[in-house]
């Protein structure tokens, strides 16, 4: 298997032998009870989507959804489950770092849940770049960072030094909001921290 991250190879292999570990096979609980929040028919972004389970469940909540991933096999995973649905959800296989060549100032949200762990660490700054050029004005960054303790460099998903990435987005970002949510998954209880920042 190609272990280059910045390739798609990489995780349509992934995806194509079900070997994603970060797969939770269903909706992410914290953002099952965080979308009941949120104002109604949000522009919302979410990134490396995976099979799609939390841009599903922003679509069934009447959210216009934009759903990007790397792997064209997790996007297809996608597109045979919502095909019988009426879902306001776009999906779109692409390298998230040409997003900005599509949209501009569009997003309200734009949802962030193991994307950012699982891309080149040397990319984080192109990352939020990205992430400020397709928010509007006002627009929310609103990201579950993990993992926070796991110490891992060399392969995804790759250790997260909060405070060096909140003072990165805060050269951009205001932050709103941080805490650890109470319903992570067993696996990743402690391990994952949730904050809001405004563009």
């Amino acid at each position: 298997m190609d272990d280059n991250v910045s390739n798609p190879k990489f995780w349509n292999n992934l995806y194509k032998t079900g070997s994603s570990k970060w797969d939770l096979g269903a909706e992410t609980p914290f953002f099952k009870s965080w979308i009941k929040n949120l104002p109604t028919a949000q522009k919302v972004c979410v990134l490396g989507c995976g099979n799609g389970y939390d841009a599903i469940l922003f679509a069934k909540e009447g959210h216009e959804v934009i759903a990007i991933d790397f792997s064209s096999i997790a996007i297809n995973n996608i597109k045979s489950r919502i095909k019988h649905t009426n879902l306001n959800i776009k999906l779109i296989s692409l390298d998230l770092f040409n997003l900005d060549t599509i949209y501009c100032e569009y997003f309200d949200y734009v949802v962030e849940y193991t994307c950012f762990c699982a891309i080149d660490p040397s990319k984080r700054i192109d990352y939020r770049d990205i992430v400020y050029h397709i928010l509007k004005k006002n627009g929310i960054f609103a990201s579950l960072f993990f993992p926070i303790k796991n110490g891992n460099t060399e392969f995804p998903p790759f250790y997260v030094d909060l405070k060096k990435t909140l003072s990165m987005f805060e050269q951009k970002f205001k932050l709103i909001s941080k805490y650890i949510p109470k319903n992570s998954i067993k696996q990743r209880l402690g391990n994952e921290i949730f904050c809001e920042l405004k563009k």
